[in-house]
């Protein structure tokens, strides 16, 4: 299966356009006949992958792959898109069936590199798609919002999970054709993180070196060797440095969507 994957998309990517849609200035010929019969096969091959449902964790990393492929297809035919998203967002918040119960020194539990390679593939594969298709996934803007928040609120979501759902958004955001409305978006989607920065004590400890080195723990383990191993105690650090680690990549990978598309546009 893995195999499949690169000639997949290599021969979806590589397809002529009237093979898929109908240009306005056909030529006479047996083109609308090849084309029907190429989206009939396509369409079948669309309809398998998203209807595939396996339970072993590596299969369900080869149907992300797959579902990646799909997205020239989605391009000319969205009938099964939104059904590919959910799965994708059901994959970057699947639960660990092959960790080994075992605790990080912060107290967290550790997840296995299985599950994070999936939840990570997953996540990509969704900012790979609303890249190729956004205009198609406009008009579900409020309900992949929700979802998408939904997703948000697991609490084992790593940091890159979270950034990739933000970007997520931002890059069906920038297909809005109403301005007003796209940068109204834009700001909900970055509302946590510029609240995040503006908080008293984020601004106090970004204000100086002084105030970044306590953040992160550094002023401490210099004072008191034992913090570093005090699970009590790296909690907070990591939770701390987290916070502003991700509200950073937060405005920076929604914005780089954004000038992406403006360059575009």
């Amino acid at each position: 299966l893995e195999g499949i994957v690169p000639p997949m998309e290599n021969i979806l990517s590589g397809l002529p356009s009237w093979s898929l849609t109908k240009p306005n200035d056909e030529l006479p010929g047996n083109r609308a006949q090849i084309r029907a019969q190429t989206m009939g096969a396509l369409s079948e091959m669309a309809r398998v992958i998203v209807n595939w449902n396996p339970t072993y964790l590596w299969l369900k990393m080869r149907r992300a792959q797959l579902l990646d492929g799909l997205k020239f297809f989605w391009k000319h035919d969205p009938s099964t898109l939104l059904q590919g998203i959910d799965s994708l967002l059901t994959y970057i918040r699947i639960p660990d069936e092959w960790g080994e119960n075992a605790v990080e020194i912060d107290g967290t539990q550790r997840l296995s590199g299985e599950t994070i390679a999936l939840r990570k593939k997953s996540s990509g594969a969704l900012i790979s798609v609303a890249r190729m298709v956004p205009h198609h996934l406009v008009p579900w803007l409020s309900q992949l919002s929700e979802a998408t928040r939904s997703v948000l609120s697991s609490a084992d979501l790593g940091p890159s999970n979270r950034m990739h759902l933000y970007e997520f958004l931002s890059c069906v955001a920038t297909a809005v054709d109403d301005p007003v409305q796209r940068a109204t978006f834009v700001e909900n989607v970055l509302s946590d993180a510029i609240s995040t920065l503006q908080s008293p004590d984020i601004q106090e400890a970004i204000s100086s070196v002084e105030g970044f080195l306590a953040l992160t723990g550094v002023t401490m383990a210099g004072q008191n060797h034992a913090s570093v191993t005090d699970a009590a105690n790296v909690r907070a650090v990591t939770d701390r440095f987290t916070r502003v680690f991700s509200a950073f990549n937060q405005l920076l990978s929604v914005g780089r969507r954004c000038h992406e598309a403006v360059k575009k546009r």
